[in-house]
């Protein structure tokens, strides 16, 4: 439980570090690509206007871009760019290369032709276009502005970004685990303390307990058997079975402990804990049948398993109503078994999970003339867990199935 409350704290931590980074580093990524559409928007409309002045071009104020976007007069020269003209039927006249070095005068008309028709602005391969046109409407001048180093220098923004960004989250992964034992130090404490008071108010309990069931049988032999002795050992034992479920929860939880494991044969234990109940069962007329596949062998706990298959159909013998069914299935899955316990089911319960939950009652009156005291499941889910395993609950058509994989 408190390896499982660190990695929840960590997780929780990391996921708002991995928030807050990306919002961080998206942010500057996002100023970053549209300062650079904005820096080329400007320069493409500088060069087009000294482009087209000789076209006599319809652009009545010149663009300013000195300003935020940082384009002078020397960012102009040192922009790489060519000119194609076209007719208005788009038949290429003309192209001047004269300010770019990587791009031929075939390879600048080929570009041009890739132009969608009509299109006055937009992009093409890694050049941003725009075009102008004479006061008489005859010539139209394509200006192509070659902004490969500007897309290379958002690219690098980027993955510099990414890189900074996962660097920053290991980094901070190391402290946040750290802090995360700081954090959970007192909750883990309180924790183990009500484990050690579970487990030696449990050890301490069982004693006066076998004392008091003693202590009445003995005074039965002398005065016979009458109601309150039998109500007496009625109660002693249902304290017993909630002393032993209660230990089993503790001792399952409780961390760091060892469990000591040897090969042994689930198919006799589930068995041996049939027969148990069989008669239990027959006193309620209830159909009790068992299909178990032979010579199941697992390694695991055999006390463990046994209280688990114990709780399993102590439950199904305590809530079958009489003449009804219980039913146990037995089978080899993989390295482990897959157990299945139901038994028939008359109301018409949804949250099954909520059984599992400690002294969980839904009808505490039936729950005390029953014997129990809802802790059996939780214990049974707690072992489950102490082997990676799992247990649910269903109800389907008028059973209560209980399955369990390990």
């Amino acid at each position: 439980m408190i390896k499982t409350l660190q990695k929840k704290f960590v997780f929780t931590a990391m996921i708002s570090i991995s928030i807050l980074l990306t919002v961080l580093l998206g942010a500057i990524n996002i100023f970053n690509v549209c300062y650079n559409v904005k820096q080329s928007d400007y320069l493409l409309e500088m060069i087009a206007y000294e482009e087209a002045n000789p076209l006599m071009p319809i652009i009545p104020v010149k663009p300013d871009g000195s300003g935020f976007f940082g384009i002078n007069e020397e960012a102009r020269r040192s922009a790489a760019y060519f000119t194609v003209y076209t007719d208005n039927e788009g038949n290429i006249l003309a192209a001047d290369v004269s300010n770019i070095r990587s791009v031929t005068q075939e390879a600048a008309q080929k570009i041009a032709k890739r132009i969608s028709q009509g299109s006055k602005k937009g992009r093409v391969e890694s050049y941003k276009y725009t075009s102008v046109q004479n006061i008489n409407g005859y010539v139209r001048a394509y200006i192509f502005l070659d902004t490969y180093s500007q897309n290379m220098a958002v690219l690098t923004v980027l993955l510099l970004s990414v890189f900074i960004g996962a660097v920053c989250w290991g980094l901070m992964l190391l402290p946040v685990s750290w802090l995360s034992k700081k954090a959970i130090k007192p909750i883990a404490e309180n924790i183990e303390k009500q484990k050690r008071f579970v487990t030696d108010a449990g050890h301490e309990i069982k004693t006066p307990l076998a004392i008091i069931m003693a202590n009445t049988e003995a005074m039965e032999l002398h005065t016979g058997e009458n109601k309150w002795s039998r109500n007496i050992k009625a109660q002693t034992k249902r304290l017993d079975i909630l002393t032993k479920n209660m230990l089993t929860l503790a001792k399952a939880e409780e961390s760091g402990t060892s469990i000591p494991e040897e090969d042994i044969d689930v198919s006799l234990c589930v068995y041996e804990q049939t027969e148990m109940f069989r008669e239990s069962a027959e006193m309620k007329s209830i159909s009790l049948t068992a299909e178990i596949q032979p010579d199941v062998i697992v390694k695991a706990n055999g006390e463990y398993i046994s209280r688990i298959v114990s709780v399993l159909l102590d439950n199904s013998v305590k809530y079958t109503q009489e003449n009804g069914k219980i039913e146990v299935e037995l089978q080899e899955s993989g390295k482990g078994f897959f157990l299945r316990v139901a038994n028939t089911y008359n109301e018409a319960e949804t949250d099954t999970e909520r059984f599992f939950d400690r002294f969980y009652r839904k009808d505490s009156a039936r729950t005390q003339s029953g014997g129990g005291y809802g802790i059996g499941l939780s214990a049974a889910r707690a072992i489950v867990g102490m082997y990676k395993g799992r247990i649910d609950a269903e109800v389907k058509n008028g059973m209560i199935i209980f399955t369990v994989k390990i």
